[in-house]
């Protein structure tokens, strides 16, 4: 990990075997203590190699849906960790829920959606509570993530 940014790379053979072990490892380590889970806010990057000959999304690609729901178990705090700047964390929202693939090229989500979002806001909250951070920062954090997945300011 450098002071700025953790990426983790996630390789083609990993998810083709759903192993998610190393990714959870590394992942794991901004989890270290309080320090770590501050300097980390934001700055954890996910990229997945081996796939850029695929023409299917990420998201499309079962393999690699899989993957994901198995490392979600082990490491389901994205909306702390994850930029709500990147493509990242709409990356693991579409491979997590249910999505429909619009003529535009963009998606629509399934109702499942409120479950992920239900569900990773209870381990953003986590973070804070087992950590002991600032409120203000969580009220922060999730206005962004509510913004970034284009829920009104009634539902945040």
């Amino acid at each position: 990990m450098d002071a700025d940014w953790l990426r983790v790379v996630v390789h083609r053979e990993e998810v083709e075997a759903i192993d998610v072990s190393r990714t959870a490892a590394v992942l794991s380590r901004v989890l270290a203590d309080r320090s770590a889970v501050e300097r980390y806010r934001g700055r954890v990057d996910l990229s997945f190699h081996g796939y850029s000959n695929d023409p299917r999304e990420l998201y499309e690609i079962p393999e690699v849906r899989r993957f994901c729901t198995k490392l979600d178990q082990a490491f389901p705090y994205w909306f702390y960790f994850f930029s709500t700047e990147g493509v990242m964390l709409g990356v693991i929202a579409r491979c997590l829920c249910s999505v429909t693939k619009l003529a535009s090229g963009s998606v629509s989500f399934g109702l499942d959606l409120i479950e992920f979002m239900i569900l990773h806001f209870q381990a953003l909250n986590w973070i804070f509570d087992n950590y002991s951070l600032d409120e203000r920062t969580n009220i922060e954090v999730s206005g962004n993530v509510a913004g970034y997945f284009g829920m009104s300011e009634s539902a945040k």
